[in-house]
């Protein structure tokens, strides 16, 4: 679905929307598009979509700070589903913005969160706990040296039944696991071994209402910090070079802003 998360001006409501007004900023998680390979995807102007699917932002905000609330709203979901008390080890394998935003939120509940990653650039914007690079650190290693007993939580965003595996070797007894990457449609997970320790697995996929609300709160207070991993814009007019440099990663990458002319703007 290439395409949905925006943000964008009120232009026009429908009969029964009294709760929206013309040239209000909102942020919509879909626009409908009849014709294309997805209805419900296309980074389109204007946009349209079911009021349900529509977030007004807080006045005075910087509306580029929830450009990315699904993706922000994954994090949280992630880093909120287990139960976490102040002081417990947390890690979260993954430094792209998922990673980031799961290990913002354990880290706010009180958390110690080692974020791991691959990348030393988006590793450095993750402050506040201990970061590790799996490409020059063996972090399991790491992990067991820090926590001898095991860790309380471990969050998986890569979708990586390796991941998985290792989380649970350096997880304690009673620990949660999270899983919040996609594995395909072939994967299997033993079951057995996560039983050893009594672990909880958590899956967590999608996003509702309740919780892009919540996450759009927790954004607007800065519990949830998301400009500082914005790294490149692009006019929308180069959303082909934009996607070339997600996939090559040719140059150090995190999050990536298309940006549509003004209304009213000469193309």
């Amino acid at each position: 679905m290439a395409g949905y998360q925006k943000i964008g001006v009120v232009e026009r409501t429908g009969a029964g929307v009294d709760d929206l007004a013309v040239g209000e900023t909102v942020f919509a998680t879909i626009g409908m598009v009849e014709g294309m390979h997805h209805d419900y995807a296309g980074h389109v102007s204007p946009s349209v979509g079911p009021r349900s699917e529509v977030f007004k932002l807080p006045p005075n905000a910087d509306p580029l700070a929830f450009a990315g609330l699904v993706l922000a709203q994954v994090g949280y979901n992630s880093g909120t589903r287990p139960p976490v008390a102040p002081g417990d080890a947390a890690v979260v394998v993954g430094d792209g913005l998922v990673g980031h935003w799961t290990a913002q939120t354990l880290q706010q509940r009180g958390a110690e969160v080692m974020l791991v990653g691959r990348h030393d650039d988006r590793l450095a914007h993750f402050t506040g706990g201990r970061t590790i690079n799996a490409r020059t650190q063996e972090w399991e290693e790491i992990v067991h040296d820090a926590y001898p007993d095991g860790v309380h939580v471990g969050v998986d965003t890569v979708g990586s039944l390796a991941v998985m595996q290792q989380l649970q070797a350096v997880a304690r007894r009673f620990g949660h696991l999270v899983s919040a990457g996609f594995y395909g449609t072939d994967d299997r997970l033993a079951l057995q071994p996560p039983r050893y320790k009594e672990l909880s697995i958590h899956l967590v996929s999608g996003w509702t209402r309740t919780r892009l609300e919540a996450t759009l709160r927790a954004v607007a207070d800065g519990r949830l910090q998301t400009l500082p991993l914005i790294t490149h814009h692009f006019p929308v007019e180069q959303a082909a070079e934009a996607w070339q440099l997600i996939e090559t990663k040719r140059e150090p990458v995190l999050g990536v802003i298309l940006e549509w002319p003004h209304p009213g703007s000469e193309w």
